[in-house]
């Protein structure tokens, strides 16, 4: 199974994957904090995908796998955004897609209105209290440099063990591999600027609404980041917003169910515009 032709596009490593019969329909695949694009792996090999004539683009954003960034980058959730709406244009990509800590940079995206597509939100965290407490306990660390260093290299060798449970046995190992690609004090800069981000507003459910554009969001019926109910009220509220619930699916719905997930992104490409598929 390929996750596609490797290439550069700008600051992103980009996994292209072609369709046998191409509708024209261009979606970009954005990992999760401490994940790749392989997490994307089963999703890009759905039937769903190849029918509806989809290139997939999963991609590592800079800092994500060995994809080093440029001098002078500052890991910001806004420079993520501003670097996504760029290769939106520069790729003409009809979709966004993004996973956990990527999703929540989509909702950055979503609010400033450049980009006009639908964008889907997989597995997103809110606020703060919502994330893993080990994840929490990272960002706590910070208080003490050399501690938090320390942990983070911890937590890339750790990642055979605490990725149990969330990634499929069979998936395992080949994820995590990728995953330990990232160098441990990139990864830390890349959950710092998504930390602050959180940190910034509290909650992005109040960012979320600042969006006029087409959103899904999708989060496991298992789901083990939380979700505060004032949260579901205002999002559930928001006439733009579609929710979903995908079956039999933790955090990386992707990975559990992408059969349902790659259906839930067929039919937001076909109710945006009236696109036949």
């Amino acid at each position: 199974m390929s996750l596609g032709n490797k290439r550069i596009s700008g600051p992103f490593e980009l996994f292209e994957r072609k369709p046998e019969l191409d509708s024209g329909h261009r979606v970009v695949l954005l990992p999760g904090g401490s994940c790749t694009a392989l997490t994307f792996i089963d999703l890009v090999a759905e039937p769903a995908i190849s029918q509806a004539g989809i290139t997939t683009l999963a991609a590592n954003p800079p800092g994500f796998a060995d994809n080093l960034p440029l001098p002078g980058f500052t890991y910001a959730t806004i420079e993520y955004a501003e670097l996504i709406e760029r290769l939106a244009v520069d790729e003409r990509i009809d979709m966004l897609v993004g996973h956990a800590l990527s999703a929540n940079i989509l909702i950055e995206v979503a609010a400033r209105n450049n980009f006009t597509g639908p964008i889907v939100l997989l597995d997103p965290c809110l606020r703060f209290r919502n994330e893993y407490r080990s994840v929490r306990l990272l960002r706590r660390l910070e208080r003490v440099p050399p501690l938090a260093k320390r942990a983070y290299a911890a937590t890339t060798k750790s990642f055979p063990e605490s990725m149990k449970g969330l990634i499929r046995p069979e998936r395992l190992d080949e994820i995590v591999t990728d995953m330990q690609k990232t160098p441990p004090e990139q990864n830390r800069a890349v959950i710092n600027g998504y930390f602050d981000h959180l940190e910034q507003y509290g909650t992005l459910a109040a960012r979320l609404a600042d969006a006029r554009g087409e959103i899904h969001y999708v989060r496991g019926d298992a789901e083990s980041i939380g979700f505060d109910r004032q949260d579901i009220e205002k999002i559930v509220a928001q006439e733009n917003v579609t929710t979903h619930a995908v079956t039999n699916s933790d955090h990386f719905t992707m990975l559990d169910n992408p059969k349902e997930v790659s259906e839930i992104l067929v039919a937001a490409l076909d109710l945006a515009g009236g696109r036949d598929l």
